[in-house]
């Protein structure tokens, strides 16, 4: 991701896509909206086809068209932490996503109050995701996420504490170690124009 304040550097997030394994699928059971899903076609979904749907869109690039089908699967498995972490980061990932107009580039989105409300939620459902993570590595995994949102977006001291927490869960992470110390060393010795951010 690249540094800074202006909206280029934020909208750098839209190549995070992040994933989360589909390994706590095993064993599930069958238990707005984009033009891209209609609601007939995710009623028809269980949720272990929602969820890989809305991952593989992500992957692709498309992490709005993602959303429905990530939001059909929190509805129906809503105590898998895998699930709000992804669904947060196709929400980022919206929120950074641009696309052409008649030779001018904007955001997917149609406000910057639709921009915030994704950004809030996002940031909500990454502490679900973490408070329903079974395990510290996991816990922090989502944590180190939240801290590089922070940390791209410019709000380095937060992101320098959240790194700091995550590590004190997992301090066996190498990912974890490198960004913590990436953001301090921009913290110490900012760059004009520098391009490096942690998670990037």
């Amino acid at each position: 991701m690249r540094a800074g304040g202006s909206r280029a550097a934020r909208l750098a997030w839209a190549a995070v896509v992040i994933v989360i394994g589909v390994i706590a699928w095993r064993g599930l059971r069958h238990r707005s909206e984009p033009a891209h899903a209609p609601a007939d076609a995710l009623a028809a979904l269980d949720a272990r086809q929602a969820y890989t749907t809305g991952v593989a869109l992500m992957r692709h690039g498309n992490s709005q068209a993602g959303l429905p089908y990530l939001r059909h699967a929190l509805a129906l498995r809503p105590e898998l932490w895998q699930v709000h972490t992804d669904y947060a980061a196709a929400e980022l990932n919206t929120v950074a996503d641009a696309r052409e107009h008649r030779g001018l580039a904007g955001s997917v989105t149609r406000s910057s109050w639709e921009r915030s409300e994704f950004i809030r939620e996002a940031l909500s459902e990454l502490e679900e995701g973490a408070r329903l993570a079974k395990t510290q590595p996991d816990r922090a995994y989502v944590i180190g996420l939240r801290a590089q949102f922070f940390a791209t977006w410019g709000a380095r001291w937060d992101g320098l504490a959240l790194y700091a927490a995550a590590l004190r869960m997992s301090p066996g992470s190498p990912a974890l170690a490198a960004n913590h110390h990436l953001l301090l060393v921009l913290m110490r010795d900012p760059v004009p124009g520098a391009r490096g951010v942690p998670g990037a």
